[in-house]
């Protein structure tokens, strides 16, 4: 949240001295790196609600089964129905190999001693098919229920709430979830779906050897018979690797008391850009953070790049036995015989993606307030025309930032131009703010509280537009961060005396 405030100054004497008044004036900003690409569109709060604890839902929510049902709740930028088919998937032939049969064929001479063993590999398949199976992982129901009014001040009793951390007080653990995804449905409590899986009707029919067999007997007039065939495999597949999809883990929760109020840290699902400028809302299912294209399960503890895209099943079976067909030598006994034999089928099939039906909602997690506020007055020092003055605010005339638990940007303008009440004016590009120096043993822009990651430039820039005060590249939220800033006003050496007075304006993102 942005927050703005002016401070207005006037002036007491007939020498140019300048009274700094607050004024207070909130004015809604979005951070760059959050704005709605449609601006806000009345998005709703969406939260999770068990039927089995408390079957009737709270005033004011709706259950939204009819747009969730049978559906995983999934992170993204942007909220849109995603995957909405049944996660049925089959596999085609991924790296296979038809191994040398471990005994080899055992040629022989019609009525004559066996020869040396003939080895062969079949390296395709002329038949390759499955049943569809699904990817549903371990699951257990849910209910979502929507605000009806956007999103909500405070909490119903007996809502579930996502945290990345331990609940605070007024909420109570809620591991009926762990270990399981979330899908929704109109009553919670079903559970299914599993870590692995396999196909069945598998039917596998190879090509023919690589090689026709051409063993030669040491006997005289003794060549082997040569043989050519196939090999099958039916059954069921071998089970996949683990088909859990990608997902981060949250600690769940439920509300102890009606009209709770919403916590710093509380994670919550929206059906649109949740406007966090109003509402101290993080997204944190944009791109690359923690909830991105993340389906949801219920922990103890708080993970996050769990689970896995695809899936593959890895072959390693037994084909049936063969007889090769009897062939013709061109010795005398002119007839070989072939014995039965099998292979060993071993690879894998294609990568197939684990992504059961599912509906992207945008997650975002609860803020700290960012603000900024200032002191009720402040008296800049007289000066004549021609002359310099600077102002250090005084101990306790603080500008105190309240850190969101991001960090912020402090900046200063001259929004409104000192100003006499007639025609006579100090430009903007007059009034300056001082930053790094030394005055009276401390620095001209003297930072206290928790200062930890402030920085600021040793540099006096003109207010004529906006200066950076100092940055925090980053906090904890309610960090208390206070400045007392050096002001400098130049007047013309023709500068009308009088009492001026303009608005300085502090802003923090």
């Amino acid at each position: 949240m942005k927050k703005i405030q002016n401070y207005f100054l006037s002036s007491l004497t007939w020498f140019l001295i300048f009274l700094l008044t607050i004024g207070w004036q909130i004015i809604p900003f979005i951070p760059s790196q959050h704005i709605p690409s449609t601006g806000a569109t009345g998005e709703k709060m969406v939260l999770l609600w068990d039927t089995t604890l408390n079957g009737i839902i709270p005033t004011g929510w709706t259950n939204a089964s009819a747009t969730y049902g049978d559906k995983f709740l999934r992170g993204e930028s942007a909220v849109n129905a995603g995957n909405t088919g049944g996660g049925l998937h089959t596999h085609t032939v991924g790296t296979v190999a038809v191994v040398e049969s471990t005994t080899g064929i055992n040629m022989r001479k019609k009525g004559g001693i066996p020869t040396a063993l003939d080895t062969h590999s079949h390296s395709s398949f002329t038949t390759f098919t499955m049943d569809s199976a699904t990817i549903l992982p371990v699951y257990r129901d849910l209910v979502a229920i929507t605000y009806d009014s956007g999103i909500p001040s405070a909490l119903p009793a007996d809502a579930i709430i996502m945290f990345d951390d331990a609940p605070p007080g007024g909420f109570s653990s809620y591991s009926s979830q762990n270990g399981k995804m979330i899908r929704i449905n109109v009553l919670a409590g079903v559970e299914g779906g599993s870590t692995t899986h396999p196909h069945t009707n598998l039917s596998i029919v190879t090509s023919g050897p690589d090689s026709i067999s051409s063993i030669i007997d040491p006997g005289t007039d003794a060549d082997a018979a040569t043989e050519t065939h196939t090999h099958s495999y039916s059954g069921t597949s071998p089970v996949s690797t683990d088909h859990t999809p990608p997902h981060t883990e949250v600690i769940l929760a439920t509300v102890d008391l009606d009209d709770t109020s919403i916590p710093v840290g509380m994670i919550a699902m929206f059906n649109g850009d949740p406007n966090i400028d109003d509402s101290n809302w993080d997204i944190i299912s944009d791109s690359a953070e923690a909830f991105y294209q993340q389906y949801i399960e219920g922990a103890s503890s708080y993970q996050t790049g769990q689970g896995y895209a695809t899936h593959t099943h890895t072959l390693d079976v037994i084909s049936s036995s063969e007889s090769a067909t009897i062939g013709v030598g061109g010795g005398n006994p002119a007839e070989g015989i072939a014995t039965t034999h099998t292979h060993t089928i071993s690879g894998n099939f294609s990568d197939e993606n684990n992504e059961p039906a599912y509906i992207n909602v945008v997650v975002a997690k609860k803020q700290a307030a960012l603000g900024v506020t200032g002191p009720d007055d402040v008296t800049l020092a007289s000066i004549k025309p021609s002359e310099t003055g600077e102002t250090t605010f005084d101990e306790g005339k603080e500008i105190v930032v309240t850190d969101g638990g991001s960090g912020w940007d402090l900046t200063v303008i001259m929004t409104v131009t000192l100003n006499d009440g007639g025609s006579n004016t100090i430009p903007d590009g007059n009034v300056y703010i001082r930053k790094d120096g030394i005055v009276d043993g401390g620095d001209y822009t003297i930072w206290g509280g928790i200062i930890s990651n402030v920085s600021e430039t040793d540099t006096i820039e003109s207010l004529d537009e906006a200066r950076a005060v100092g940055i925090r590249s980053d906090g904890t939220g309610d960090d208390l961060t206070t400045v007392r800033p050096t002001i400098r006003v130049v007047a013309d050496v023709d500068q009308t005396p009088a009492d001026y007075d303009g608005v300085l304006t502090f802003t923090v993102i």
